[in-house]
């Protein structure tokens, strides 16, 4: 019988090369994971890095914007502005308030122009005055007017029988007030007495009575007088106060009080008459 060594041999050298392949596969497959796990290792890295780098980019900019895009903001700002619409303004000027002159006609002017009266309690009031001389009887009248800071005519002084330098003996001061209405006092510096003649408007205008039945409602020349005799009142009295013709005349003793009337309204003659020289 043959005994063959053949086949042993052959699995003997299967065997040995089984034995020597599988720690090289063993190796080959831990180099490959380390190669790939390497590998995954620097892509997470790499990603985690642009992440941040994108990060800060995208901060800085919210932070402060470019330089480049300042200036192309501020360039187009300057290239397109925003057109304003401006609405016309009409500019009102100031207009001059002209003075109404008072009703002086006397006789033939001498002089007149304007001033400053120079008031009690540091007061001043812009003035008009005029000189008036009668060619009959060579009176002369003196007359002046005082206005407000508005311009309007508030009162006015006259002073009949004027001799330059010498006491006034007489007054004829007239208040006027803004209804029309207008108050007259007289001082008779020979006498001693003071008159009043006041004046009223009518309240409203139309009327819507006639002319006739307002005349027929005037009480006209109603007098009273005190127990002296001295104070003397006449008015024309309408109880509705509808006419045109309601006025009150009262005439009193005041000796003491027209003397100082007299006294103070001559200081503002002395200065209107320096005026006129200066």
């Amino acid at each position: 019988m043959r005994t063959t060594r053949v086949s042993e041999g052959r699995g003997t050298f299967k065997k040995a090369s089984l034995l020597i392949g599988l720690p090289v596969v063993a190796v080959m497959a831990a180099g490959l994971a380390m190669f790939f796990s390497g590998m995954f290792d620097a892509m997470l890295t790499e990603e985690k890095g642009a992440g941040s780098v994108a990060a800060a980019q995208l901060t800085s900019e919210l932070v402060a914007p470019a330089p480049g895009a300042a200036t192309k903001l501020e360039t187009a700002s300057m290239t397109n502005p925003v057109p304003v619409v401006l609405s016309s303004v009409q500019v009102v000027e100031p207009q001059a308030v002209a003075k109404v002159l008072p009703d002086a006609k006397f006789g033939e002017v001498l002089d007149e122009g304007w001033g400053i009266l120079e008031l009690p309690a540091d007061q001043s009031a812009e003035t008009w005055f005029t000189l008036q001389v009668d060619t009959q009887t060579q009176s002369i009248t003196n007359f002046f007017a005082l206005y407000d800071n508005d311009s309007q005519l508030i009162s006015s002084v006259k002073v009949q029988n004027y001799t330059k330098g010498e006491p006034l003996d007489n007054a004829e001061l007239t208040l006027y007030y803004d209804d029309g209405a207008k108050r007259t006092l007289y001082f008779d510096g020979q006498e001693g007495t003071m008159s009043v003649n006041q004046h009223f408007e009518q309240p409203s205008s139309p009327s819507m009575f006639s002319a006739d039945l307002r005349v027929a409602m005037v009480s006209y020349g109603l007098q009273l007088n005190d127990e002296t005799g001295q104070v003397n009142l006449l008015m024309n009295l309408d109880p509705t106060g509808l006419s045109l013709g309601e006025m009150m005349i009262l005439k009193l003793p005041a000796e003491r009080i027209v003397a100082d009337m007299l006294r103070e309204i001559g200081e503002l003659v002395e200065q209107v008459e320096h005026q006129r020289d200066s």
